[in-house]
């Protein structure tokens, strides 16, 4: 679970029909880059909802490089 580095942009859309608030994850680990985007409306569900995300894509890439 090595993360090299993590890019996070927060961004405020004034559309409300689907969500308005939208974060995106961009998390650089060893030889991969591992994206996330989440649109919710209000900001603090779609930073919970994108590091929850984040982490499931974690576990995925730890399951993925031990099975290899």
């Amino acid at each position: 679970k090595d993360i090299l580095r993590l890019h996070v942009t927060l961004v405020h859309s004034t559309h409300h029909l689907s969500g308005n608030e939208e974060v995106r994850l961009l998390a650089t680990v060893p030889n991969t880059i591992l994206r996330v985007q989440k649109v919710e409306a209000g900001m603090g569900d779609a930073i919970h909802a994108a590091f929850s995300a984040l982490e499931r894509e974690l576990q995925s890439f730890v399951e993925r490089r031990r099975g290899a």
